[in-house]
Protein backbone atom coordinates (compact mmCIF):
# COMPACT_ATOMS: atom_id res chain seq x y z
CA UNK A 1 0.00 0.00 0.00
CA UNK A 2 2.93 2.51 0.49
CA UNK A 3 4.42 2.03 -2.85
CA UNK A 4 0.93 2.23 -4.11
CA UNK A 5 0.54 5.51 -2.70
CA UNK A 6 3.49 6.65 -3.25
CA UNK A 7 3.03 6.49 -7.25
CA UNK A 8 -0.42 7.85 -6.59
CA UNK A 9 1.78 10.91 -5.29
CA UNK A 10 3.94 11.16 -8.08
CA UNK A 11 1.33 11.42 -10.66
CA UNK A 12 -0.11 14.43 -8.34
CA UNK A 13 3.30 15.87 -7.95
CA UNK A 14 5.59 14.79 -10.77
CA UNK A 15 7.58 18.12 -10.97
CA UNK A 16 8.57 16.98 -7.02
CA UNK A 17 8.55 13.50 -6.62
CA UNK A 18 8.83 12.33 -10.56
CA UNK A 19 11.96 11.10 -10.26
CA UNK A 20 12.61 10.31 -6.87
CA UNK A 21 11.81 6.40 -5.33
CA UNK A 22 10.55 5.82 -1.94
CA UNK A 23 12.44 4.48 0.80
CA UNK A 24 9.71 2.61 2.80
CA UNK A 25 9.74 2.04 6.47
CA UNK A 26 8.05 0.33 8.83
CA UNK A 27 6.39 1.98 11.75
CA UNK A 28 5.23 0.14 14.77
CA UNK A 29 2.65 2.41 17.08
CA UNK A 30 -0.35 2.17 19.51
CA UNK A 31 -2.80 1.88 16.67
CA UNK A 32 -1.10 -1.05 15.34
CA UNK A 33 1.67 -1.46 12.04
CA UNK A 34 1.63 1.06 9.03
CA UNK A 35 4.18 2.01 6.91
CA UNK A 36 5.51 5.34 5.87
CA UNK A 37 6.76 6.09 2.08
CA UNK A 38 10.20 8.28 2.38
CA UNK A 39 12.42 10.47 0.14
CA UNK A 40 15.82 10.88 0.17
CA UNK A 41 18.56 10.22 1.05
CA UNK A 42 20.02 13.99 0.70
CA UNK A 43 23.61 15.23 0.41
CA UNK A 44 22.75 18.03 3.30
CA UNK A 45 19.57 18.77 5.70
CA UNK A 46 19.38 22.25 3.80
CA UNK A 47 18.82 19.86 0.37
CA UNK A 48 16.19 17.79 2.69
CA UNK A 49 14.66 21.68 3.75
CA UNK A 50 14.51 23.02 0.33
CA UNK A 51 13.18 20.08 -0.98
CA UNK A 52 10.14 19.87 1.42
CA UNK A 53 9.79 23.58 0.82
CA UNK A 54 9.20 23.09 -3.04
CA UNK A 55 6.69 19.99 -1.67
CA UNK A 56 5.22 21.72 1.08
CA UNK A 57 4.26 24.57 -1.74
CA UNK A 58 3.19 22.30 -4.31
CA UNK A 59 0.37 20.71 -1.74
CA UNK A 60 2.45 18.18 0.16
CA UNK A 61 3.25 17.53 3.27
CA UNK A 62 6.45 17.24 4.64
CA UNK A 63 8.92 17.43 7.10
CA UNK A 64 12.46 16.36 7.98
CA UNK A 65 13.50 14.82 11.28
Amino acid sequence: EAQSSFRAMQKKYPGQLGSRSPIIKKVDGKKGTSYRALVGPFASREEATRFCSGYSGAGGQCWVP
